[in-house]
């Protein structure tokens, strides 16, 4: 079997050799660099399965690094993890603003971090076995994907231009998508599914960091969460938006993850937004995103 690779950035010579000697150790293949000059070229060019980015790094920070990545190579299927030892909010904030799929807090557990990589990758692998076995549920027997819904061809099928213009300084431009979920690896999905829709988005990985985004001057479009966020329920943070404006009612899109069937009652029953169910179909998704661009529009126009 193929070794997976995992990279690691980080400008102390001490972590690259110890982190690198144990990752060696748990069977990966270990790719190291002591600055972010040539890293995203390097990136490109390996491919690796997981990077492990330093955040403080002289020059260019990791947060910033990362965002070089994912500008440059949207489609990557590497998962980019901020290694650092920031506080937990400072490093979640970080992980959400420049589109890292998260991080791992450097501590003088190395059995740990090997653990955690273990942990990302293989839940990594789970996704994506999940999402080729609904592709190909999804196939109709004559080998091509069907495209038959006329709303998935229609005028606001990708084209920016056909979209209600955002309010704030994204005017003119493509309309902006909140992703709200605990789980980086589900929002990175996401914008994968969603990435020729035509849409901008933006990460939030906890309730209280949406809501800043959401009560922002410049607030997202449309937000897309999760309907259990940790210990709490998305219906807070519907709850908490309406409080400020009851416009946002219509702007919210639920889906469900994991499909159970207790929750969906428990959370069904107090939302009238509807709620995708797992496994989750991206078209549906981007219908849904529409409808809510579409209704927002409509009423703007009316006003």
């Amino acid at each position: 079997m193929r070794k997976q690779t995992v990279m690691v950035v980080d400008d102390s010579e001490i972590v690259l050799e110890v982190v690198g000697n144990a990752l060696q150790e748990a069977g990966y293949r270990v790719i190291t660099r002591n600055r972010a000059s040539g890293c995203v070229a390097l990136m490109l060019q390996e491919s690796p399965d997981l990077v492990l980015v330093d955040v403080t790094m002289p020059g260019v920070g990791g947060d910033t690094l990362v965002r070089c990545f994912g500008t440059a190579h949207p489609n990557s299927q590497s998962i980019v993890l901020l290694h650092s030892s920031l506080p937990e909010e400072a490093l979640r904030t970080k992980a959400a603003t420049s589109g890292a799929h998260g991080y791992i807090r450097k501590s003088n557990s190395v059995s740990g971090l090997v653990r955690e990589v273990n942990t990302w990758l293989r839940r990594a692998s789970l996704r994506e076995h999940a999402s080729s076995d609904t592709r190909a549920a999804a196939q109709p027997s004559g080998g091509a994907m069907s495209s038959s819904s006329s709303d998935t061809h229609g005028p606001n099928s990708g084209d920016p231009a056909s979209y209600p213009s955002h309010s704030g300084t994204h005017a003119n431009q493509a309309p902006v998508v909140l992703l709200v979920d605990t789980d980086m690896l589900v929002l990175s999905s996401f914008r994968r599914g969603l990435q020729h829709e035509g849409m901008t988005f933006e990460f939030a990985l906890s309730i209280g960091h949406a809501v800043r985004m959401l009560m922002s001057s410049d607030p997202p479009d449309v937000v897309v969460s999760n309907v259990q966020l940790g210990d709490t329920s998305g219906r807070e943070l519907l709850d908490r938006a309406v409080e400020v404006d009851p416009g946002w009612v219509s702007r919210f899109v639920y889906f469900c993850d994991k499909d159970s069937e207790e929750t969906m009652k428990r959370f069904g029953a107090r939302i009238a937004s509807p709620v995708l169910r797992a496994p989750v179909d991206m078209e549906e998704v981007a219908r849904a995103i529409r409808a809510c661009l579409r209704q927002r529009g409509a009423r703007r126009a009316a006003s």
